[in-house]
C-alpha cells in the first residue's frame, strides 16, 4: 500500500510513521510538509492508495488538497486530521468527500492504522456501490427526520439505499423475514411506546452476528450512546447540525467494522471509552500542559499513589511532584520527547503529598487536548522493586565476603596449627628460665590471638562446627549476669526484661553467649559516658508482611532476644556496612571490626536473623530472632578443665595433606607413646593400611583432601577393619559439606588450630569410647 502523508510537524510525522510500521509493515509511506509538495507528488506519480493530510498546512488547507483529489477523480482514499474540539472542520471534510477523519487527541495514533485501512476499504466500497447500494433498515417515527435523511442520502450518498419502518417491532419483523437482505440497521432512540435501548437488545439477539446496528440519539445524551455501545451497538450518531453529513461515513464504518472484525465493536474511538481506560488504569497517569506544566488530568491510581485528591492535582504542576534535584533531568526528558526521540522508561524520584519519596519509572508521549499540546505520562512505582534489588545486592555482597573470609580462615588455620603446636612443644622442652622461653611464649600468645580472629571469621562465614542444644535463652542470659557488669564497667547499668513463658530454641550455647557478649561490648563502646544496656526476651510470631520487608527472615514462631543501648546511635551510611568483617568506626588499634560480623554469622548459622534499628543520637537496638522449637532443655556446661594429657600405645594412622601439619601431628602422637603411621592423602593412607600387618586402632584424617576425603577414607578402611575409630580434623567444616555428608552424625571432630594437649586428650577420648 502507498500512503502520502501531508504534515508539516516532523515529530508528528515520525510518530505516525512508527505507528504504521508497527501495525502495517508492508505500507510504503511518502512524507511531505506543504500543500505544494503534496500537489506535486499526486500530479507526478500514480498509484496512491491513501492520502493522510493535516487540516492546517503552512501554505493552505487540507480541504484544498481533498477537493483536488476528488475533482481529478483519483482513486486514493483521503483521511483528514483535525484538532481536538474541531468537529465543524471534520464535518466540512466529510461534506467535501473525505473518507474519514482523525482527531489529534488521546492515543489516536494507536487507532490510526485501523482507521486508514477502513477508509481505504470504504473508498473501494463506494466505487462498488455504483453497482450495489448499501441497504439500511431505518427505524424512525418522525416524518420530518425521515424526509431529511432520505433527501440528504439521495444527494450526498446515493449508494445508501434506505428503507424506513416506524417501530422496533416492525424492524424485528423485517429482519426475521429477510435476514440476508440488510447491510445495517439505523435505530432511533425515541420510538413510540418503547425505548431504543430495549429494541436494541432484541435486535442484537435476533440479528445476524455481523449485522451492525447504529443508534441515533439527541444532543446531550452521550450516556445513552455509551450504554448502546455496551449493549452491542456498532456505533452511534448524535442529532447535531452536521450529523447527516457524518451519517454515510458512520454507516459504512459500522458495516465494514462488522464485516472485518465479525462484530467486534470495541469502544476505541469513543471519548467515553478513553475516559474509562484512563480512569481504570492500574498505573498512575497524568496529563500536563506542555507550556505551563500544569496538571490538567490525573487518574484515580495517581491519587492513591501520591495522596492527593482530584481537585488538588489541578493546583499542581509536574514540577511539584519532583524533588529539586530531579527537575533538570525532567526538563531534559521533555526536551527528548519534543525532539521525537524514542520513548523509554526513565528512572527518577517523585514526592508524595506527605513528603515521602517514590522510586518510579516514567514514560510519556504528546497529544492534542482542547486545542493545546499536553504530555500524557504513565508512572510505574518501582519503590518496592528497588528495595528488593538493594536487599539482594546486600545479601550477595555478604555471601561473597563470607566465602572469602571462610577460605582465608581455613588456610590460615593450617599455618596457625603448625605455629601453635611447635611453640607448645618447644616450651615443654625449654627450661623454666631458658633464654628463649619468653620469645616462644610471645609467639604462642600472638598465635592464640590470631586463632581467635580466624574463629571470628569462621563464625561470620558460617563455617563453624556447632554443637546445638535445646536452650532456654533466659538461662543463657542469667549465666552472663555476673560477668557482664565486670566487662562493661560501673558506668553502664544492665537491665533484664525476660519473658516468663519463653519458648525454646536450638543453638550452640557457647555461640549464643558469644553473640550476647559481642553485642554488649558493642553497646558499651557506643556509650562512652555511660548509660543503660537492656537485654529483653520475648516470644514473637513473624508474619508474611514482616518477612517481605526484612530479607532473611522466615515466617512462623520465633524467640526474640533484643539488646538495647542508650548510646550515640548509628548513622544510615554506617548501618549499611555494620555486619561486614573488618568494618569499624573505631580508631586504629581499638578494634578488629569482627565483633558484629561474628554475631551475624552465628545467628545465620543457627537458622535465625538479626536486624538493627537506630538513628544518630537515639541509641540502638539489635534484635535477634531464633526459630522456636519444642522439647525439653538440654543440659550444657562450659569447657572442661585441661587436666593431664594422657598417652597410649595404640597404632594411629595420620592422613593429612598439609606436610607441616602432618609432621606436627605425628610428632605429638609419637611423643605420647603411640605407634604412628602417616600418609599425605587418602589414597596413600589406603596403601599404608594395606601394607601394615598389625591392627590400626585410630585414623586421624583431614576432612577435605585431594581425590579422597576423610569420610570416604574411613568407610573404605572399615571394610577390612570393622572396629576402626576415626577422629576428623579440619580448618573449617562448611554447612554445604555437612549437608553432602562429609561427616557422619556424631563423628569425633577437632577444629584447627588446636594445641598438642587438646589433640592428645581427644585421641585418648576417642580410643576409650566403648
Amino acid at each position: 500500500m502507498r500512503l502520502l502523508h501531508v504534515e508539516d510537524n516532523p515529530a508528528d510525522r515520525d510518530l505516525a510513521r512508527r505507528a504504521l510500521a508497527r501495525a502495517e509493515p508492508g505500507w510504503v509511506v511518502a512524507e511531505v510538509g506543504t500543500l505544494a509538495e503534496a500537489r506535486q507528488r499526486l500530479g507526478g506519480e500514480a498509484g496512491w492508495d491513501l492520502v493522510l493530510t493535516d487540516l492546517r498546512l503552512p501554505d493552505g488547507s487540507g480541504l484544498e488538497l481533498l477537493a483536488e483529489v476528488r475533482e481529478q477523480e483519483l482513486p486514493a482514499a483521503v483521511v483528514v486530521i483535525t484538532g481536538s474540539g474541531d468537529e465543524e472542520s471534520a464535518v466540512a471534510a466529510l461534506k467535501a468527500g473525505a473518507d474519514d477523519y482523525a482527531v489529534k487527541a488521546g492515543a489516536y495514533l494507536d487507532t490510526l492504522p485501523a482507521l486508514l485501512a477502513s477508509a481505504l476499504l470504504r473508498r473501494r466500497s463506494r466505487q462498488e456501490r455504483r453497482r450495489r447500494p448499501l441497504r439500511v433498515l431505518y427505524a424512525e417515527h418522525h416524518a420530518a427526520d425521515v424526509d431529511l435523511t432520505r433527501r440528504h442520502l439521495a444527494r450526498h450518498a446515493p449508494y445508501v439505499h434506505l428503507e424506513v419502518v416506524g417501530s422496533g417491532a416492525e424492524a424485528l419483523a423485517r429482519l426475521e423475514g429477510e435476514p440476508a437482505a440488510w447491510d445495517a440497521v439505523l435505530l432511533d432512540y425515541h420510538l413510540p411506546g418503547e425505548s431504543g435501548l430495549a429494541v436494541l437488545k432484541e435486535l442484537v439477539s435476533a440479528r445476524r452476528p455481523d449485522l451492525p446496528v447504529v443508534l441515533v440519539t439527541g444532543q446531550g445524551n452521550e450516556e445513552v450512546a455509551v450504554q448502546a455501545l455496551r449493549l452491542g451497538a456498532a456505533d452511534y450518531v448524535v442529532k447535531n447540525p452536521g450529523y447527516l453529513f457524518c451519517l454515510p461515513v458512520t454507516l459504512e464504518n459500522a458495516y465494514h467494522r462488522a464485516e472485518l472484525l465479525r462484530g467486534d465493536r470495541a469502544l476505541r474511538d469513543s471519548e467515553a471509552r478513553y475516559r474509562t481506560l484512563f480512569g481504570a488504569s492500574p498505573l498512575p497517569l497524568f496529563a500536563f500542559d506542555a507550556e505551563t506544566l500544569r496538571i490538567v488530568a490525573a487518574n484515580g491510581a495517581a491519587g492513591r499513589c501520591y495522596g492527593y485528591a482530584p481537585e488538588e492535582f489541578a493546583a499542581l504542576s509536574a514540577i511539584d511532584l519532583r524533588p529539586p534535584e530531579e527537575v533538570p533531568g525532567f526538563r531534559a526528558f521533555l526536551a527528548a520527547l519534543e525532539r521525537g526521540e524514542p520513548v523509554v522508561a526513565r528512572p527518577t524520584r517523585h514526592r508524595r503529598k506527605d513528603g515521602t519519596f517514590l522510586e518510579v519509572e516514567v514514560t510519556g508521549s504528546p497529544l492534542a487536548l482542547g486545542g493545546r499540546t499536553v504530555w500524557l505520562v504513565a508512572v510505574n512505582d518501582v519503590t518496592a522493586h528497588r528495595s528488593l534489588e538493594e536487599q539482594l545486592r546486600q545479601a550477595q555482597k555478604m555471601e561473597a565476603v563470607g566465602r572469602l573470609a571462610g577460605g582465608v580462615a581455613h588456610d590460615f588455620n593450617n599455618l596457625l596449627q603448625v605455629i601453635i603446636g611447635t611453640c607448645e612443644l618447644a616450651l615443654a622442652d625449654l627450661a623454666e628460665r631458658g633464654a628463649h622461653r619468653k620469645a616462644f611464649g610471645i609467639i604462642s600468645e600472638a598465635a592464640d590471638r590470631a586463632a581467635g580472629l580466624t574463629r571470628q571469621l569462621l563464625a561470620f562465614a558460617r563455617k563453624q562446627v556447632l554443637e546445638p542444644k535445646v536452650l532456654d535463652l533466659n538461662q543463657v542470659v542469667a549465666g552472663l549476669e555476673k560477668m557482664l557488669p565486670r566487662l562493661l564497667g560501673e558506668d553502664v547499668r544492665v537491665v533484664h526484661r525476660l519473658a516468663a513463658d519463653l519458648g525454646r530454641v536450638k543453638a550452640d550455647p557457647g555461640q549464643v553467649e558469644q553473640v550476647l557478649v559481642n553485642l554488649a561490648v558493642n553497646a558499651r563502646d557506643a556509650m562512652p559516658g555511660g548509660g543503660t544496656l537492656t537485654i529483653e526476651t520475648a516470644n514473637v510470631d513473624l508474619d508474611e508482611a514482616y518477612t517481605r520487608e526484612h530479607p532473611g527472615a522466615s515466617p512462623g514462631p520465633h524467640v526474640l532476644v533484643a539488646v538495647t543501648d542508650t548510646g550515640t546511635g548509628i548513622a544510615p551510611e554506617v548501618r549499611e556496612h555494620l555486619f561486614e568483617p573488618f568494618f569499624t568506626t573505631k580508631e586504629v588499634g581499638k578494634g578488629t571490626g569482627l565483633g558484629l560480623a561474628t554475631v551475624y554469622g552465628i545467628v545465620k548459622q543457627s537458622g535465625g536473623c538479626i536486624y538493627v534499628y537506630s538513628e544518630p543520637g537515639q541509641g540502638a537496638i539489635f534484635k535477634v530472632f531464633l526459630p522456636r522449637v519444642d522439647g525439653a532443655v538440654d543440659p550444657w556446661r562450659g569447657d572442661a578443665a585441661a587436666g593431664p594429657t594422657p598417652g597410649g600405645s595404640e597404632t594411629v594412622l595420620v592422613a593429612e595433606d598439609e606436610a607441616a601439619v602432618r609432621g606436627l601431628l605425628c610428632q605429638v602422637l609419637a611423643a605420647k607413646g603411640y605407634a604412628v603411621l602417616e600418609a599425605a592423602n587418602g589414597a596413600e593412607a589406603l596403601g599404608v593400611a594395606e601394607g601394615h600387618p598389625g591392627p590400626i586402632h585410630l585414623v586421624v584424617a583431614d576432612v577435605v583432601m585431594p581425590d579422597l576425603g576423610g569420610r570416604e577414607l574411613a568407610e573404605r578402611l572399615r571394610l577390612g577393619r570393622p572396629g576402626l575409630r576415626v577422629l576428623y580434623v579440619s580448618g573449617y567444616t562448611d554447612d554445604a559439606i555437612l549437608r553432602r555428608g562429609a561427616l557422619e552424625p556424631g563423628a569425633a571432630f577437632l577444629q584447627k588450630p588446636f594445641s598438642p594437649a587438646a589433640l592428645a586428650r581427644k585421641v585418648r577420648e576417642v580410643l576409650d569410647q566403648g
